[in-house]
């Protein structure tokens, strides 16, 4: 099943509509229209859900990209009361980049550090931070990388969601 309403709430919102407090954007079973360097796995946590393990990427980065031809979500006018958050785990560096990317040149690139490894961590990604992206641009690729070149590296993500920020 492939999530199209992100895409319509990111119009409730440049209309004023509003939205609920988390929107999913995607899991690892559904909400992409293609994902590259990707496996379906096992929780590798140990939980229940299945996971997304990225693969080497050509610059020996662990590497993970999930498109959607329909679009994650727009950008909001009101991109201060909004987050994306993914939840990834890492075996080895902790450092990632995660890049959200709009139609035509425009992305905001995000660098990170995880807070553990061998666990799950909610990743969050202000939109305040998104400033190359236009208002009501469409997000239509999520890129993630670990920054470990080693073959002890392993990047997972189980899903993401828009959070709505109250209160800062």
């Amino acid at each position: 099943m492939r999530y199209a309403i992100p895409v319509l709430v990111g119009a409730m919102w440049l209309g004023g509509c509003g939205m609920g407090e988390e929107t999913p954007l995607f899991d690892a079973r559904s909400g992409t229209t293609q994902r590259n360097h990707f496996v379906l796995v096992n929780d590798p946590f140990g939980g229940p859900e299945q996971a997304g393990r990225g693969t080497k990427g050509t610059d020996g980065l662990q590497t993970m990209a999930l498109l959607n031809e329909d679009g994650f979500f727009a950008m909001p006018s009101d991109r201060e009361e909004f987050e994306v958050v993914l939840r990834l785990g890492v075996r080895g560096e902790r450092d990632v980049r995660i890049v959200l990317v709009a139609s035509g040149a425009e992305y905001a690139s995000y660098r990170r550090t995880l807070p553990g490894v061998g666990r799950w961590c909610d990743l969050t990604l202000p939109l305040t931070e998104a400033s190359r992206i236009a208002d009501g641009s469409v997000i239509h690729g999520i890129t993630v990388w670990q920054r470990d070149t080693s073959s002890a590296g392993r990047l997972y993500v189980q899903k993401g969601w828009v959070r709505r920020i109250r209160g800062r």
